[in-house]
């Protein structure tokens, strides 16, 4: 039993994280960093785990929404809202 409980952790598939980043908003710069937060948290989960893809999607949600299908969580920071306030 404890050989296949093993054998199954080695063989495991590596979990997939997608992290977005808003694009920016009206704030003055450097005061909302969306791009420079998901890249410092990439760098961060992929030093303290293993068996882990981080995905970076920068300027707010993908283009292309079928980016985020093998994720197995989607981080998002952001000001709240893709759209422009008039």
């Amino acid at each position: 039993m404890t050989a296949l409980v093993l054998a199954l952790l080695v063989q495991q598939d590596p979990r997939t994280i997608a992290l977005i980043a808003g694009p920016l908003d009206s704030h003055p710069i450097d005061t909302h960093e969306y791009e420079k937060n998901v890249h410092l948290l990439r760098y961060l989960l992929e030093r303290s785990l293993k068996n882990v893809r981080v995905d970076v999607h920068l300027n707010g949600w993908p283009a292309d929404p079928a980016a985020l299908d093998r994720a197995d969580s989607i981080v998002i920071t952001s000001g709240g809202s893709d759209r422009k306030l008039e």
